[in-house]
């Protein structure tokens, strides 16, 4: 992990420290120059790759870290031509050949997807070319590139089309269904297989689900607009959640447990046999208003409690969601690893999760960890939290 070395008066901090953790706990950081970033590199973004990994190596805005002695290098990659993806490996990376930033005026940048080592030379690229890329540490086996194309069928629109590449080679093994953009787009990333999820305004969602190989697994319709999943489920929960909770607002964890919105606005948890659990404020700001739904907590992944961030200056809590009891209160602190930007995204009106087209959803360390950052005076202390 990444520390500030320096107060919170400090506008531009003088460095960094890099902490190595692990089951034992905190070792003994090392001492990384500030002096290698320009302080307005942090402010814009019209960087390749901001804050990431490479193996056991940190990325911090287009310069790689050494981990050991706090040397830092810049990334092999011309910067202004191609988006960092991930890593497969201690030595192989993945970009994406388009620019980081575009202004928004005409069509996207289309590239290939290309794998390079550590001396940029490429281990193989896609023959085909594509707009957007998801590819997660988590599932170093999952590689999903989006193409884009245009039609004139029912007026001048777009398609963008799902597709899986090997890992290994590049290639296609699997083109999904095409979504039409802007009115809909969605993606669900399972254990084992994808969900996509596709919406026609003013006409109930179509879900269909595929194995890694292609093969069409089941499809079904319904009101899906309002239902996310936090972590990555398997295909057969996403199936089950989206049959029982059709209709509804609801986080749904990994094992299928699902904390369902009440019209009071808080949430109770609604376990596979149907029965409910008591109610559970976790804050003010779940809510769903022109097409978007926000949730501000995320569910463990057996369902069992959850944990959420009320906001600057408030407290991270962990509640028990079988009896509606904090179990830990931490005040004055910020949720590192809370989820809430991986649990659920928004895109253009619509929502799924746990992953989309445009957004790269990346874990933030072991699910079984919690990291919260207390604030302590002028400084801040980062604590590590583990199951009882």
């Amino acid at each position: 992990m990444f520390g500030l070395h320096g107060t919170l008066e400090d506008t531009e901090p003088s460095s960094y420290r890099l902490y190595p953790i692990d089951g034992s706990g905190v070792g003994e950081p090392v001492e990384v120059a500030a002096s290698h970033w320009d302080w307005d590199d942090f402010q814009h973004g019209h960087h390749s790759v901001h804050t990431s990994w490479w193996g056991n190596y940190p990325l911090l805005v287009d310069k790689i870290i050494d981990p050991r002695s706090g040397g830092v290098t810049p990334v092999p990659w011309d910067t202004s031509s191609h988006v960092f993806l991930g890593a497969l490996d201690n030595d192989t990376a993945l970009l994406l050949k388009v620019p980081p930033y575009q202004d928004g005026d005409g069509a996207a940048a289309e590239g290939p997807i290309i794998a390079v080592n550590r001396q940029m030379q490429e281990t193989w690229r896609t023959n085909e070319a594509y707009v957007l890329a998801s590819f997660d540490p988590a599932r170093p086996d999952v590689l999903i590139g989006y193409r884009s194309s245009r039609t004139r069928a029912g007026g001048d629109r777009g398609t963008i089309t799902p597709h899986l590449i090997d890992i290994t080679t590049g290639a296609t093994t699997a083109t999904l269904t095409p979504l039409v953009e802007p009115s809909e787009r969605g993606i669900i990333l399972a254990t084992d297989g994808v969900v996509v999820v596709t919406t026609v305004l003013g006409h109930p969602a179509q879900a269909r689900a595929f194995g890694w190989d292609g093969a069409l697994q089941w499809e079904q319709t319904g009101q899906y607009a309002r239902i996310v999943f936090d972590g990555v489920p398997s295909v057969d929960v996403v199936q089950r959640s989206l049959t029982s909770l059709n209709g509804a607002t609801a986080v749904v964890a990994e094992n299928g447990v699902a904390l369902v919105q009440n019209g009071d606005g808080t949430f109770s948890r609604r376990g596979d046999t149907g029965g409910t659990g008591p109610s559970l404020n976790l804050g003010n700001d779940n809510t769903f208003s022109g097409g978007r739904y926000e949730v501000d907590f995320t569910v463990l992944a057996d369902g069992s409690a959850a944990v959420y961030w009320a906001g600057r200056g408030s407290s991270v809590s962990l509640v028990d969601a079988s009896t509606g009891r904090p179990v830990q209160d931490i005040p004055s602190a910020v949720l590192l690893s809370r989820v809430v930007g991986g649990l659920s995204w928004v895109v253009d009106g619509r929502q799924y999760a746990s992953s989309l087209p445009d957004v790269q959803a990346s874990s933030l360390g072991d699910p079984g960890h919690l990291l919260v950052m207390e604030k302590k005076g002028a400084t801040f202390c980062t604590t590590c939290y583990v199951p009882a």
